[in-house]
């Protein structure tokens, strides 16, 4: 394991098969620049899974929105079709996707992508 700026991490080009982010992705600033530097990072048809919490849901939306006000670490999450919309700009291919439900509270989605063989859209 190795601690490092999601934006910005120290492995070349083309480094990885497969990439999994969990929870990450409410605590960023600046989730495209996350999604672009996963992009180089990841080699060509390389895989990638986005789990994160989930807007979609009326409670949750109004859960996050009042996390934003008073957990000074959370930044915000997002729906599942405006995720899609931020990764597939990206150059990702989405092979799946859902909303899931665990516990009583908890809402995230879950996104399943492939890198395309070409430039990223950045």
């Amino acid at each position: 394991v190795k601690h490092g700026d999601a934006h910005n991490l120290s492995y070349p080009d083309n480094y990885f098969d497969a990439i999994v982010s969990v929870n990450v992705m409410h605590y960023l600033h600046d989730i495209d620049a996350m999604l672009s530097e996963f992009y180089r990072l990841l080699k060509p048809k390389g895989r990638m899974v986005l789990i994160g919490f989930c807007t979609d849901y009326l409670f949750f939306g109004i859960i996050e929105r009042i996390w934003r006000l008073v957990i000074p670490s959370h930044v915000r999450a997002y729906s599942l079709d405006e995720l899609s919309r931020k990764v597939k700009t990206k150059g990702f291919k989405i092979v799946g996707e859902e909303r899931f439900k665990f516990g009583w509270f908890w809402r995230s989605l879950l996104l399943k992508v492939i890198r395309g063989e070409g430039e990223a859209l950045i």
